[in-house]
C-alpha cells in the first residue's frame, strides 16, 4: 500500500474496484452459482426482493419498490416473476384492499436459506485464507464504507 497516494488516486482505485466487483462476469457467475445451488434461476435483483420478503414478512409492493429504488410497476414485475416461480404469493392488504402485499412462500424461504448457506460457505473460504486481523479489518472497513455511503446519500 502506498500511503503517499492522493485522495484522487485512491478514489480512482476504489471506483475501479467497486466497478469490477459489481460488473465483472465473476459476480454474475457467483449469483448463477448461488441460484443453481438453491435449484432456481432467479435473477439477482429478484433474489434481493425475495430475501427481503423472507426477512421482513409480507410487504407492500410500493414499499418494496421504494426500498429497492425502482418504480412500483418494475417491482410488480419482479414479484410477478417470483410468484410464477412459486417463491412469492401476492394478495390484497387486509387493511386496504387496493394495496398489494407480497409474501415469500415456504419454497421461497428455502431458496433464500440455500443461497445464503452457499454465500456463507464461499465467504468463509475466502476470509479463512486471510490473516485474521486482515479479515477483521476488511469487514470493519466495508461496514464503515457502507454506513458512510448510506449517510451521505440520505443528506439533502
Amino acid at each position: 500500500m502506498n500511503v503517499t497516494q492522493t485522495i484522487e488516486e485512491l478514489v480512482e482505485r476504489l471506483d475501479r474496484s467497486v466497478t469490477g466487483i459489481t460488473r465483472r462476469a465473476a459476480i454474475r457467475r457467483l449469483y448463477r452459482r448461488l441460484a443453481s445451488v438453491a435449484g432456481t434461476e432467479v435473477e439477482r435483483s429478484s433474489y434481493l426482493v425475495l430475501k427481503q420478503l423472507v426477512a421482513d414478512g409480507p410487504t407492500r409492493i410500493t414499499d418494496l419498490a421504494h426500498e429497492h429504488g425502482v418504480e412500483p410497476s418494475t417491482m410488480s414485475r419482479h414479484t410477478s416473476g417470483l410468484e410464477e416461480s412459486g417463491l412469492v404469493v401476492k394478495r390484497a392488504d387486509p387493511s386496504d384492499r387496493r394495496v398489494a402485499l407480497a409474501e415469500a412462500t415456504g419454497k421461497g424461504a428455502s431458496v433464500v436459506e440455500k443461497v445464503e448457506a452457499e454465500r456463507h460457505r464461499i465467504f468463509t473460504a475466502i476470509l479463512s485464507r486471510w490473516d485474521p486481523s486482515d479479515a477483521a479489518r476488511f469487514v470493519d472497513l466495508i461496514e464503515r464504507f457502507d454506513a458512510d455511503v448510506t449517510d451521505l446519500l440520505q443528506q439533502p
